[in-house]
């Protein structure tokens, strides 16, 4: 069960209908143009180019909000920073097999957050689950699923779209402020030293006592 003995949370209404209808529509309109790209990290979804104004202005909206759910919710006091963020499509035959969103280069990742844009009842399948949770979720039109994305602890994955389109704005998180977007976070990156990907300070007090 979601939040039942672990970290991994819903938050019902997160978005609005309005933003989830303009971020579909935005979908939509760049499918019919055949301007999606693929997601690099999964050619079975596509993705809105990033540097488009009105999606990032969403993106970034939900963004600085979730941050600070997240912080609550994992009880982290440094500063949070997301690094990507995408309105994606996930067309019928799309899924995601077991994963860590901590993989090779990205192992700067600490949380994960899907915002959710229709309603499950839209599609079948393309539920996200957690096999070391036992935990398994169909969402609702606005959700939020925030989970930690670092590790192995949290792997997961997406069951394959039967039928319908589902659609949803994926986001990742880092304390490092030289990973942090330049899209999102104007000039964080930029004011840092450069890291390779896996640095990390061992007298970086990250936890909450």
């Amino acid at each position: 069960m979601v939040g039942s003995g672990n970290r991994i949370k819903v938050i019902p209404n997160f978005i609005t209908d309005q933003d989830c209808a303009t971020a579909i529509k935005m979908i939509d309109k760049f499918d019919n143009k055949h301007a999606l790209e693929e997601f690099n990290a999964n050619m079975d979804v596509m993705v809105v180019p990033e540097n488009i104004p009105d999606g990032v202005a969403i993106i970034k909206k939900y963004s600085d909000k979730i941050l600070a759910v997240q912080k609550e919710f994992h009880g982290f006091k440094a500063p949070l920073y997301t690094t990507e963020g995408w309105l994606s499509l996930w067309d019928q035959g799309g899924s995601a097999g077991v994963h860590t969103d901590a993989h090779s280069d990205y192992e700067h990742l600490i949380f994960s957050t899907v915002i959710y844009l229709n309603d499950s009842s839209e599609y079948g399948g393309g539920a996200i689950y957690f096999p070391n949770q036992g935990v398994e979720y169909r969402p609702n039109k606005g959700d939020a699923v925030i989970f930690p994305g670092g590790g192995h602890e949290y792997l997961h994955g997406v069951r394959s779209v039967e039928w319908g389109r589902r659609y949803t704005i994926p986001m990742w998180h880092t304390a490092r402020p030289d990973k942090a977007s330049r899209i999102f976070h104007p000039g964080v990156a930029d004011s840092v030293e450069p890291r390779p990907s896996m640095w990390f300070s061992p007298n970086q007090d990250l936890y909450l006592d």
